[in-house]
């Protein structure tokens, strides 16, 4: 994906559930060259109740963008940011590829809990 050198990154939401599941072993065995971030979105939906759902995840992403494109010393091209989750965090990876394509290029969504507003 991309130009050369530059690995996409994958924001993985729900960093308890990827861990619990051993996906992240799996991941890095099939996909060597990506950049992940888990995130535990719990903390970040205490911290901004009065923000909409949508808004909590622009925030949170926003701030794992500036997190590891800073420590990688390069800025993220949204086309290489893949965004995945389940349930709510399905939901909000959702959200983000189809309201803020200048955030995420794609989505991968598990068990999505798309009848939720």
């Amino acid at each position: 994906m991309g130009p050369a050198g530059q690995a996409p990154l994958l924001v993985l939401f729900d960093e308890a559930a990827w861990v619990r599941m051993g996906l992240v072993e799996a991941l890095q065995r099939y996909l060597p060259v990506v950049h992940v971030a888990l995130v535990d979105t719990l903390d970040v939906s205490r911290r901004a109740r009065d923000l909409t759902n949508l808004q909590r995840a622009q925030v949170l992403l926003a701030g794992v963008l500036d997190a590891v494109g800073g420590r990688l010393r390069r800025p993220f091209d949204p086309e290489q940011v893949i965004v995945a989750g389940q349930s709510y965090g399905g939901l909000a990876a959702a959200s983000l590829a189809t309201c803020r394509p200048d955030l995420a290029g794609a989505a991968i969504l598990q068990s999505a809990s798309l009848w939720h507003r």
